[in-house]
């Protein structure tokens, strides 16, 4: 049995408007895919390439912004190794050991006053190369990057019995003493306790019983300041919602780690420059008219015994900055393996997001092509409608 359909005139140009609509819609589209390079212009046209795109887009901005916080603590060690050049010239170049035993030695009382000055010059210049700023921010302040970490002032000593100096008259001491946030470095582990009235506490020995010295314990709390800054090493928290220490990058630095603080275990200070100030303040005050200290005195020995404090100071201050050395060494190569992979996911995007040019124009030809057959179909309709209508 054969069926038969009437095709009407209507029906035959309602086909044709639907079908030249969506010819004109593939054209439109073909078209601005080559205007706009994309291989999509909306979630809803491609969805799966669009979320693929925005976890890569995702990731993209992420390392990229990993990068620029690497970068920028990468730029803040290379500024603190460049204050480290000016302080090493000038710790190396006037308190070097030979050249104070040459002032002890040097019967020319002027000429030890003069390096003694230039000593106490030395230290201070070091105290202001120590407070130097980049990025609006004090390079050695630790945590507290808006107020400068060191100055020179004068207060009590703190000695390293644990006792505040006091002159010949009982009265406490006061000397020009470098600070870290308002705090003496000088300072001991231990001080002697004392009751309400200020005098110290023995025990069933007759001993001074020690305790842990607040100012000391303070300095080393800053000590441990952390500003963690994440530089894509995986970022996580910890239970207590405080980031995992090994997945971020600690990038404070501070000044006590490589001037360091408090008493060795001879009761001398281990500060670069509170040995300065000491070594400094003793020649000056050398005599007039007999510069030299004559070998065996208290004080030749005591200049003495500074010139090798001094060294291992140095050394340990040499120490830490080669540290900061192999921290640079690490974000330099950090910074390699984020612009790999920040590249590499640039690449996925163009690959998922931007058309092929050749296949987008031979598309757009193509669409062109169906939309002119279609035209020329209806006007060949069209011709032999109104004919049959006039009939």
């Amino acid at each position: 049995m054969t069926t038969m359909y009437r095709l009407t005139t209507n029906g035959m140009l309602h086909g044709y408007r639907k079908n030249l609509q969506n010819s004109y819609k593939t054209l439109g589209i073909a078209s601005e895919k080559v205007q706009t390079q994309r291989n999509f212009l909306s979630y809803a046209e491609d969805p799966s390439s669009a979320t693929l795109a925005f976890k890569l887009r995702r990731d993209f901005w992420q390392t990229s912004s990993h990068i620029r916080n690497n970068n920028e603590v990468a730029s803040t060690f290379s500024q603190a190794y460049s204050t480290y050049d000016l302080v090493q010239n000038d710790v190396v170049e006037y308190t070097t050991k030979d050249t104070w035993i040459r002032a002890l030695n040097d019967p020319d009382a002027s000429g030890r006053k003069a390096l003694g000055q230039s000593t106490l010059e030395c230290a201070s210049s070091v105290v202001e190369s120590m407070n130097a700023k980049y990025a609006g921010r004090y390079l050695f302040a630790g945590a507290d990057g808006k107020n400068a970490p060191f100055e020179i002032k004068k207060c009590q000593v703190m000695g390293a019995d644990g006792r505040v100096a006091v002159d010949g008259e009982g009265n406490p001491v006061e000397q020009d003493q470098l600070c870290y946030r308002g705090i003496p470095v000088n300072q001991p582990a231990k001080i002697v306790q004392l009751d309400e009235q200020g005098r110290e506490v023995l025990d069933a020995n007759g001993e001074p019983i020690m305790v842990d010295n607040p100012a000391y314990q303070k300095l080393q709390e800053m000590l441990k300041e952390t500003t963690y800054v994440d530089i894509g090493l995986g970022m996580e928290e910890n239970p207590d919602g405080t980031p995992n220490s090994s997945t971020v990058y600690n990038s404070a630095l501070n000044g006590l780690e490589f001037l360091d603080f408090g008493y060795d275990e001879n009761g001398d200070p281990k500060n670069v420059v509170s040995l300065m100030l000491e070594g400094g303040n003793m020649l000056i005050s050398t005599s007039d008219k007999d510069g030299s200290f004559p070998e065996g005195t208290p004080e030749y020995d005591r200049m003495f015994n500074l010139t090798r404090k001094l060294e291992t100071a140095v050394d340990k201050m040499h120490v830490e900055f080669t540290e900061l050395t192999t921290k640079s060494k690490f974000l330099t190569a950090n910074e390699k393996r984020l612009t790999t992979e920040r590249d590499e996911l640039e690449k996925r995007i163009n690959e998922v997001e931007d058309i092929d040019p050749v296949q987008a124009i031979t598309a757009l030809s193509w669409a062109q092509y169906c939309y002119n057959a279609g035209l020329k179909i209806g006007n060949s309709i069209l011709s032999q409608s109104l004919i049959d209508y006039m009939n």
